[in-house]
């Protein structure tokens, strides 16, 4: 399993930085589309969508959507409004996984437009945050290297940590694999590229721990997305969204964290216009 993961890493992660580097925004929207959209699918199966034309046409409503919502990653105001939002969303999930039994979560059957209706939650804002750091001036590309680095350091701390030291189960009904060590080595590798990452940027003093603030914020939420998703592939008897990566499973199993990290990510950084600007 690790050297299918290392294997596709060591694929997709050049093409990424190059794409990230090398594509103005609107060919990154078709690239990053083209990701949603397979996620789309998947999510159509973990919402229960079981007919050809209901996936399609659930597939058919991301798109339409994601082509009449293009034009806010340039109308930063009303889509930060729309951020504050899905952050208010994410921090509900957050009490909710926290505080409702494993099981409760679990055995609580949700529609299936509703779960759709999330679905379109996940998705749409990430890739407008995405986009939106890619947009956000000259550093905008960096910027979401640096997005992509901090998550991929926190999924690298917790495998890691959690194999070394891993004691404690996080969520052992909904994610049987993650645990409370792997999330101590999450933030604390996290920490340390955010204030590598700061300096890199040429912040200091108060923009500098500003940074990592909102760093850490989003590598705790792109946990919280993580987990959210394994509750999806639970309700749904899956044990991965689909088998696109090797030893990786689908797409919504490689965004799930960033479906929270991104807009939170972008969120955080807006609070704080010398970071953005």
């Amino acid at each position: 399993m690790l050297k299918h993961r290392v294997a596709t890493a060591a694929v997709l992660i050049p093409i990424m930085v190059a794409a990230v580097l090398l594509l103005p925004v609107i060919q990154l929207a078709y690239l990053f589309g083209i990701f949603a959209v397979i996620a789309a699918w998947e999510w159509s199966r973990l919402s229960g969508f079981t007919s050809l034309v209901s996936r399609l046409a659930y597939v058919g409503i991301v798109i339409l959507i994601m082509v009449n919502s293009y034009h806010w990653i340039h109308e930063f105001r009303f889509l930060r409004d729309i951020l504050f939002l899905v952050f208010v969303g994410w921090l509900f999930t957050l009490v909710w996984l926290a505080i409702t039994p494993a099981e409760e979560i679990l055995s609580n059957a949700v529609n299936v437009y509703t779960r759709g209706l999330v679905g379109l939650l996940l998705l749409v804002p990430c890739w407008l945050a995405l986009l939106s750091i890619h947009a956000s001036g000259e550093h905008g590309p960096y910027r979401l290297l640096a997005l992509f680095v901090l998550v991929g350091l926190a999924d690298s701390g917790a495998y890691f940590t959690g194999k070394l030291m891993g004691v404690t189960k996080l969520a052992p009904l909904i994610s049987p694999g993650k645990t409370l060590q792997g999330v101590y080595g999450a933030l604390v590798i996290s920490l340390l590229g955010a204030l590598l990452i700061g300096y890199l940027f040429g912040f200091s003093g108060f923009n500098l721990w500003a940074y990592c603030g909102v760093a850490l914020l989003s590598v705790v939420f792109s946990i919280v997305g993580d987990l959210f998703e394994s509750v999806a592939k639970r309700s749904a008897g899956l044990k991965d969204s689909g088998s696109l990566f090797p030893g990786h499973g689908g797409v919504m199993d490689r965004i799930d964290g960033y479906t929270a990290a991104a807009p939170l990510y972008l969120l955080g950084l807006s609070w704080f216009p010398e970071l953005l600007y």
